[in-house]
C-alpha cells in the first residue's frame, strides 16, 4: 500500500497520520503546505468534499510519484487512515484517556462508571471530593 498524505505545517493530525503510516511500514509520500489557508486553497484546487487536514489518498500500485493523484483513491483524514491500518484512532485514544480521568465527567458518566466498577469488583469504597456532587 502506498499513500499520499497532504496537510499543513503545525497540524497535529497531519503529524499523527505520518507517524501512523511510518509505524505501519507503508510507503507515504508526504506533502506539507505552509498553513491552513494554503491547505484550503489546495483542497479547492482538487475539488474534494474533504475539508480537514490532512487529506490522505491511497495511490495506485504503479504510481511513480506521490504528486500523481489522478488514479488515487480518497481514504479521508488521519482517523480514516488509522482505521484502514487497523490502529487506534485519535478519537479512540482520547476516549480511553477520558475513561481513566474522572475529574471531567458528567454526573451521569460518574454514576455509570460507579455502577460498572461495582459490578466488576462486587464492592466499592468511594471518596468524592472537589465538589463533584
Amino acid at each position: 500500500m502506498k499513500v499520499a498524505i497532504i496537510g499543513y505545517a503545525g497540524c497535529a493530525y497531519h503529524a499523527s497520520a505520518i507517524q501512523a503510516a511510518n509505524q505501519a511500514g507503508i510507503k507515504a509520500h508526504v506533502t506539507t503546505v505552509a498553513d491552513g489557508v494554503a491547505f484550503k486553497r489546495f483542497l479547492k484546487s482538487i475539488n474534494t468534499i474533504h475539508q480537514t487536514s490532512p487529506i490522505v489518498f491511497e495511490l495506485a500500485a504503479d504510481a511513480a510519484d506521490g504528486d500523481d493523484l489522478l488514479n488515487a483513491t480518497l481514504i479521508g483524514g488521519c482517523d480514516d487512515l488509522q482505521r484502514r491500518l487497523g490502529t487506534m484512532t485519535t478519537a479512540d485514544k482520547q476516549l480511553l484517556e477520558r475513561q481513566s480521568d474522572t475529574s471531567s465527567r458528567t454526573p451521569k458518566e460518574i454514576a455509570s462508571f460507579f455502577h460498572a466498577t461495582q459490578r466488576k469488583h462486587r464492592f466499592v469504597v468511594w471518596v468524592l471530593w472537589r465538589g463533584v456532587w
